[in-house]
């Protein structure tokens, strides 16, 4: 298990995931994000989602932009996803 760091605008949380179950690191970042949104009841009040989220691994400066509304789909969200489209 690695940690992977999801950011969006004004906020940022870590979530771990077994890389040995994705291929390439934009699977894993998908991954990340799909879970750090599937938890949406640990979101402040005042914390904004955007049509783009950045994720990378801990321990690397690979970033890779993920679309919210593709990780909101990917995480059963099909209606809030229309919001980012």
């Amino acid at each position: 298990m690695e940690k992977y760091t999801v950011i969006g605008a004004n906020w940022k949380r870590e979530v771990e995931i077994d890389e040995t179950l994705f291929d390439r690191n934009s699977e894993r970042c998908m991954e990340a994000a799909t879970r750090i949104l599937e938890d949406c009841a640990n979101f402040l009040p005042e914390e904004d989602l955007t049509s783009i989220l950045i994720c990378h691994k801990n321990d690397t400066s690979n970033f890779t932009m993920i679309k919210t509304s593709e990780a909101l789909i990917n995480a059963g969200f099909q209606e809030a996803a229309e919001l980012f489209k």
